[in-house]
């Protein structure tokens, strides 16, 4: 069987191109639940109706992942790891574009509202349900929080070259804090936007941007 670890850092993996047959078929499951996932629920899932949408017999998903929790749990770290690769690749490019890092923090925000908004809608209603299911399980409150660090280090990074060059006007000592309440917002619009009818989106993402900028004290 293979190791459920394969979903950790799995974009560094998946850049590699070497995949076992297992972890390709792992992949192949875990794409089919999420589609399940999306349709019906997380609840009404099944064995039978996973190895309908990832073109495998029931068997072989209980092979690779002998308990529903496991797929729950792959199907998760798969969505989070293919996200922040995404956007992490899209900021690299971006930086190369900025004149300056309050423009960079602007693509930042409007790279997340798009990825929640336009990209990987199903990604999206996952996420979602996700979240429920990490205030309830130890394993995957422990999974977020990986993530959630990673976020608001990445932020702190943005905001720390921004006092460097100017670009915002807090002390060294408020990045911890203010990098805190911008992530706090971010999450927040997360969930407003997969509750919220589209016409409000914009308004939301308009009001947030503000509300960061103010945070940053930007120039």
């Amino acid at each position: 069987m293979e190791d459920m670890a394969f979903f950790d850092d799995l974009p560094s993996k998946l850049n590699s191109g070497n995949l076992s047959i297992g972890h390709k078929r792992m992949l192949q499951i875990v794409e089919g639940a999420i589609q399940v996932f999306v349709k019906i629920g997380i609840e009404q899932a099944t064995y039978a109706k996973i190895a309908t949408a990832s073109h495998v017999s029931r068997p072989l998903i209980q092979h690779y992942f002998p308990s529903k929790k496991q797929i729950i749990e792959a199907s998760f770290k798969y969505i989070r790891s293919v996200v922040q690769s995404q956007i992490t690749d899209y900021l690299t490019l971006k930086s190369l574009d900025c004149k300056n890092t309050k423009e960079f923090f602007l693509e930042y925000i409007a790279i997340h509202f798009e990825t929640f908004t336009k990209k990987n809608l199903s990604y999206m209603h996952v996420g979602f349900l996700f979240l429920h299911y990490s205030g309830v399980d130890s394993r995957l409150k422990a999974h977020n929080s990986t993530f959630v660090r990673l976020g608001f280090e990445r932020l702190k990074g943005i905001i720390e070259k921004g006092i460097a060059d100017k670009s915002f006007g807090i002390s060294i000592n408020e990045v911890g804090k203010v990098a805190r309440m911008i992530q706090l917002l971010l999450t927040g619009a997360f969930v407003s936007v997969a509750t919220e009818i589209p016409e409000n989106v914009m308004h939301l993402q308009k009001n947030i941007t503000a509300t960061c900028l103010q945070l940053l004290k930007a120039n």
